[in-house]
């Protein structure tokens, strides 16, 4: 089987995907919910693959010998990115956070002891459990 070098396909990669962009935004169109089909049907799967990984330890050996690379590209393609997708998370991180907004300012907290109060930890205490609770 004739098969290009790497160097020649990760060239050919380089040149040509970045003109499909059309190609990837009609086959992430409606996407979502042929994803969650998937999940629903899938779960029991999911858990045993989940359970196999465990106790073969592929967690651990997936990540081994990769911290260079994933810090290289973090800084010089990811950080690029950051504001862009920063700006376009905007309206999902709202989303996100507004029911815990909604229940931190809901709370009425006892005063703030001294430093080191039991009484401050009542009020940690009081913010974890609501938060616990709107999860």
């Amino acid at each position: 089987m004739r098969v290009p070098t790497p160097a020649a396909a990760g060239a050919k990669y380089a040149s040509v995907t970045p003109t499909r962009q059309t190609y990837y935004q009609t086959g992430v169109q409606g996407a979502g919910q042929r994803w969650q089909d998937g999940v629903n049907i899938s779960q029991d799967v999911w858990a045993l693959g989940v359970q196999q990984a465990m106790a073969q330890g592929r967690y651990s050996t997936g990540v081994a010998g990769k911290g260079t690379l994933y810090s290289t590209r973090a800084s010089t393609i990811g950080a690029p990115r950051w504001g862009q997708g920063v700006a376009a998370a905007e309206p999902a991180y709202e989303t996100g956070v507004t029911r815990f907004f909604q229940v931190l300012a809901a709370l009425t907290l006892p005063p703030r002891g001294p430093v080191g109060s039991p009484q401050n930890l009542q009020r940690v205490q009081i913010v974890d459990e609501a938060l616990r609770a709107a999860k």
